[in-house]
């Protein structure tokens, strides 16, 4: 029973028996799962499945109806509620305020930590400061830390919202569907950058993807949902194509895309 203990303590994230329904439409069914840390788990399935529902819900941003998310014995909602960065979201439209340098979006990971009017005034730390300059540097945008958000393009958009997730400094980060709007290159460098924090940041990294050879390439590990269940979860090597026609079943057919390597 102690090992067993141990073993649960050691989960970063914990999802049990999550369900959500929207009037008559089921959202997510009883789904249970979880995350270790420095692993990075590739979400797949069909438009509407539940990808991004699932993701709030562990978020803390939409309350599940029943279950649970749990960040080691704490509830994420609670969590949420007081301002906790402990669990980041990468979005697939970046989510940037373009009038604003990168500098200054990074910032904005931070605000969770200060009062809302030193927020409204931008009023940070220097400690704040250098540490959202050591995530730009993480991402390799230091550079452009005084560039306005709307001068970049989509790839360094995302990786400014990257470095803003880490200035929450987490131990999840959520991103869903990050490289839905960039070309196969510039998705292979962002996924490549998400699995090098997974691995030497010891972070816990959920992706949710659409193309097949990107989850294999990057992943440790696969989890697939399909009208709101978890109907695939093995590692990343054991995805065949067999398992993936099944998960996508009466849908157009994936999306194939050869990934750059790491």
């Amino acid at each position: 029973m102690a090992a067993q203990a141990a073993d649960l303590m050691s989960l970063v994230l914990r999802v049990d028996s999550m369900s959500k329904r929207f009037a008559q439409r089921v959202a997510l069914a009883n789904v249970s799962f979880s995350l270790q840390p420095g692993e990075f788990v590739g979400l797949l399935g069909p438009s509407g499945a539940g990808k991004s529902t699932l993701f709030r819900c562990m978020a803390g941003l939409e309350r599940a109806d029943s279950g649970s998310a749990l960040l080691g014995e704490h509830m994420v909602g609670a969590l949420h509620r007081h301002g906790d960065g402990r669990i980041a979201m990468v979005f697939q439209q970046f989510a940037l305020v373009d009038r604003l340098t990168v500098l200054d979006n990074v910032l904005a990971g931070r605000l969770g930590t200060v009062p809302a009017w030193r927020g409204v005034l931008r009023w940070f730390s220097r400690q704040d400061r250098m540490l959202a300059m050591q995530c730009l540097e993480r991402v390799s945008m230091l550079d452009h830390a005084q560039q306005r958000a709307d001068q970049l393009s989509g790839g360094q958009k995302q990786r400014v919202a990257i470095a803003r997730a880490l200035a929450q400094q987490p131990v999840v980060i959520l991103a869903d569907e990050p490289i839905a709007s960039l070309d196969p290159t510039l998705a292979g460098g962002i996924l490549s950058l998400l699995r090098s924090i997974a691995k030497v940041d010891n972070v816990a990294v959920i992706c949710s993807l659409h193309q097949l050879n990107f989850a294999r390439e990057y992943s440790d590990r696969v989890i697939g949902i399909r009208a709101g269940e978890i109907v695939l979860d093995c590692e990343a090597s054991l995805l065949d194509d067999h398992a993936a026609n099944r998960l996508y079943e009466h849908q157009p057919k994936i999306q194939k895309t050869s990934a750059t390597p790491r």
